[in-house]
């Protein structure tokens, strides 16, 4: 959604907020550059008649201008005249704010690391424990990240799939309201977080996906879905449905016409529902289909099967979850649009190994490109710690590195070129968590705790601020 607004500012307004003339805030005596915008004094900054004038008798200068102690309405600052403003109010830790040549000088503010705040003057590769990312997101054409400190910041969905109920962002932006979030799920047009052991949700509604009552088409400020306010330890976007994991359950809400959600097959379900599984360990949504992964060592999946995407060796679906697809599994348990996979523990001296099924006109399940594959199959790799699915491509993460396969064209396999292949290609980079949108792919680097991301970036997804319509390789979203 696009919003359109404006100012309409007088002249006298204008100057109040520092946006016409003057000095202006620095970090250094030297600087030069825009006003800090804190109001200025009235009149020529004297607050009375004459009689409230410093006596000249006195040796005060009473001349207007910098350097007479008085912060005038064009001055950040005059002497020891700060307006007020300190070194925690510009948002560092504490610290001695200075004036210098009527600019506030920040020399001596200081920020400190490690401690939960990411703060000015702080990144990810100066303080990753603050300002890194803790977890990413790919949406169908948006992508979110949580950071450190907690703050959820969101970008992309440039066609109305709006990123957070922001508007328009090409580059990575705070969600407004959003504090201590520890992980977060995006899907079409709708994004999740977890704060605490509770779900909030905001954006697209239409199924009931944001799960808030389907008569509100739309969800900002994000909103906490009834029923969730806590015991939940994992979130998984589909495209219009959402599933939550906590004390052994999945409970699933949204669209659920192909029994997705778990619950017999209505279109629009706001209210979350528990699927009758047994420990359940990890959970995954795809497009119109769901899987988990239980602690008796087996992954069942439910929804939409007419393409293999439930593994069952039939193209049928169901509401309930069926009969176990792979024994001793671990956990690991990822979907695609059309797909899913999941990781095998050893058995008898046999490597971890990664198995997929589903639709597989591009190689997504690791076989060769062709009709869908209705059962699990091996894929040319060992075990993932983690594995993913878009729209027609997969990418799993293995020790130091990431791997990719199926659908290339807008380079979201990240190899640098744009030739889809149902071989796994490595991308160099160690990766500590991942996740695939439609046509895109995002990781948090293990060392300092930045985002890379690649493919698609026709709605901005990657983040970059530039009208670039894709990368073929990992590049860095801007200001996150």
């Amino acid at each position: 959604m696009r919003f359109r607004g404006g100012w309409n500012l007088g002249l006298g307004a204008l100057l109040a907020l520092g946006l016409l003339g003057g000095c202006s805030d620095s970090t250094s005596a030297s600087d030069d550059g825009g006003q800090d915008g804190v109001d200025g004094a009235d009149d020529g900054g004297q607050d009375g008649g004459e009689g409230d004038l410093p006596d000249a008798a006195d040796g005060a200068d009473t001349t207007p201008g910098c350097g007479n102690g008085v912060a005038e309405e064009n001055e950040s600052c005059d002497g020891e005249d700060l307006r007020g403003q300190t070194c925690a109010g510009l948002g560092y830790t504490g610290g001695e704010l200075a004036c210098s040549e009527c600019k506030l000088d920040r020399t001596g503010c200081a920020s400190a690391c490690d401690n939960d705040l990411c703060e000015t003057g702080e990144t990810a590769t100066s303080c990753s424990a603050d300002c890194g990312a803790r977890d990413v997101a790919c949406g169908t054409f948006h992508t979110c990240a949580v950071r450190n400190d907690g703050t959820l910041w969101c970008w992309g969905g440039e066609a109305g799939l709006q990123a957070g109920g922001m508007g328009r962002t090409s580059v990575p932006r705070p969600v407004p309201g959003i504090t201590g979030a520890s992980q977060v799920c995006a899907g079409e047009g709708h994004t999740c977080v977890l704060i605490g052991s509770g779900v909030r949700c905001f954006g697209r509604n239409g199924f009931g996906e944001a799960g808030q009552h389907p008569g509100q088409a739309f969800v900002f400020p994000p909103a906490v879905v009834p029923g969730l306010e806590q015991g939940v330890t994992g979130i998984s976007c589909g495209r219009f449905h959402t599933c939550a994991k906590g004390d052994g359950k999945v409970t699933c809400w949204g669209r659920n016409d192909s029994g997705q959600a778990g619950a017999p097959r209505t279109v629009r379900l706001h209210t979350p529902v528990e699927t009758a599984m047994p420990e359940v360990v990890g959970v995954a949504t795809g497009g119109r289909h769901t899987c988990a992964s239980s602690g008796v060592s087996a992954v069942y999946c439910w929804g939409y099967g007419a393409e293999g995407a439930l593994g069952s060796g039939v193209g049928e679906w169901t509401t309930a979850p069926g009969a176990s697809l792979l024994p001793d599994t671990n956990g690991q348990v990822g979907a695609g649009d059309r797909h899913a996979c999941a990781n095998r523990f050893s058995l008898g001296g046999e490597d971890p190994a990664l198995y997929c099924w589903g639709a597989n006109e591009y190689g997504q399940v690791g076989q060769p490109a062709g009709a869908p594959v209705l059962s699990p199959q091996l894929v040319q790799m060992p075990s993932a710690s983690m594995v993913a699915g878009g729209a027609a491509h997969t990418c799993a993460l293995r020790f130091h590195g990431v791997y990719c396969w199926g659908r290339n064209d807008a380079g979201q396999l990240g190899d640098g070129t744009t030739t889809s292949t149902h071989v796994p290609r490595e991308i160099a980079l160690d990766a500590r968590s991942l996740s695939v949108g439609e046509s895109h792919t995002c990781v948090v680097l293990r060392d300092d705790l930045t985002v890379r991301c690649w493919g698609s970036n026709l709605q901005h997804q990657l983040g970059i601020g530039s009208a670039d319509r894709q990368s073929l390789i990992p590049v860095e979203p801007v200001g996150l």
